[in-house]
């Protein structure tokens, strides 16, 4: 599973000629086995979005960085789930 995630973790993964980055993960999602990914936009009044902005718009998370589980929850508190819809 190492070989085969890591990269598009880290480097995304490109769909229909776009790239989509790895934004985050709740606990709940962990349990449908999914996760959300984001393609930079333009917004008109924030400029360039990206999934490193959002993140780093979520607060400091420098505490609990290095460790997986804890920096998890804490982002996850962000994200709730969703169903998909029309």
């Amino acid at each position: 599973m190492h070989e085969r995630f890591l990269n598009i973790l880290k480097f995304g993964l490109e769909v229909a000629g776009r790239l989509f980055k790895f934004l985050g993960y709740s606990n709940s999602s962990m349990r449908e086995q999914t996760a959300w990914f984001m393609s930079d936009f333009t917004h008109a009044t924030e400029g360039l979005v990206t999934a490193d902005k959002i993140r780093n718009d979520l607060g400091d998370f420098s505490g609990c960085i290095d460790i997986p589980s804890k920096y998890a929850a804490r982002i996850a508190q962000a994200f709730s789930g969703t169903d998909p819809s029309v």
